[in-house]
């Protein structure tokens, strides 16, 4: 946070959870009740803020709270002391309040589903959490990995899933991709590749391949200049749904 507030620096501003622990439960119950905004209905939120120096931070900082009170299902027996649930968030954020309101806070922190689905993806599906030696370094270098790996993927079906542009979890784009059958065919200094798919397949790999081919012709137009990569990819296709993936390869060289 400290490294956010630098003096003189355009840096993003932050905005984190905090949990509930003794000093934060303190401050909450310190925030006047006039200060609460909002009507304490049943299943409305109340909004209030603060400032507050926790133990280890170098200042005092802005603390939104959101309180939700939740109903209770009484049983007959204690019906007569059944009371609401308060449901607490605190949220520190250095946006001043002509930046966010109480409640545009708590809708910003609201957006972070999506973040926080590609962390548990990667914990759940690409393995970040189960691996850990006993040298930092080497840990380092299998995290960058998986990270490096990961993204390369989410590139990879960004341009050639069955949804284009929008991200697909590990668990459900592998065996789409991974389980192909496939032969490499290689006569004198020329390899073709023969993959064996349907015509419904076919279809979508087509548009995947001129995804591919715009993509590559928008982001690296230095490979047309290097060889006959994208003219390679121009090429137009035929009738046959597997003709234009038994293209040869270009000739190696060097």
């Amino acid at each position: 946070m400290a490294w956010h507030e630098a003096a003189g620096q355009k840096r993003p501003q932050y905005l984190s959870k905090l949990k509930l622990t003794t000093n934060v439960r303190r401050a909450i119950v310190r925030v006047p009740w006039p200060l609460w905004e909002g009507s304490p209905t049943v299943g409305c939120q109340q909004f209030a803020e603060t400032t507050v120096r926790l133990q280890g931070w170098s200042r005092e900082r802005r603390l939104v709270i959101v309180r939700t009170l939740k109903p209770t299902n009484p049983t007959p027996q204690d019906w007569f002391w059944a009371t609401p649930e308060d449901e607490v968030a605190v949220y520190v954020t250095n946006l001043e309040r002509g930046e966010a309101t109480l409640e545009q806070v708590a809708l910003l922190y609201a957006q972070r589903a999506d973040t926080e689905n590609v962390f548990d993806e990667l914990k759940n599906q690409w393995g970040f959490r189960g691996y850990c030696s006993g040298k930092a370094v080497v840990t380092e270098l299998a995290a960058r990995l998986v990270l490096l790996t990961y993204n390369l993927w989410s590139l990879f079906t960004r341009l050639m899933g069955l949804t284009p542009g929008h991200h697909t979890e590990a668990i459900k784009s592998r065996r789409s991709f991974l389980f192909m059958a496939a032969q490499v065919v290689e006569s004198g200094r020329q390899r073709t590749l023969k993959l064996a798919v349907k015509v419904e397949w076919w279809q979508v790999l087509k548009g995947c391949y001129e995804r591919l081919r715009t993509w590559l012709a928008a982001t690296a137009p230095q490979l047309e200049a290097q060889g006959n990569f994208l003219r390679l990819l121009s090429r137009q296709t035929t009738d046959d749904p597997l003709a234009w993936l038994a293209q040869p390869a270009p000739a190696p060289t060097g």
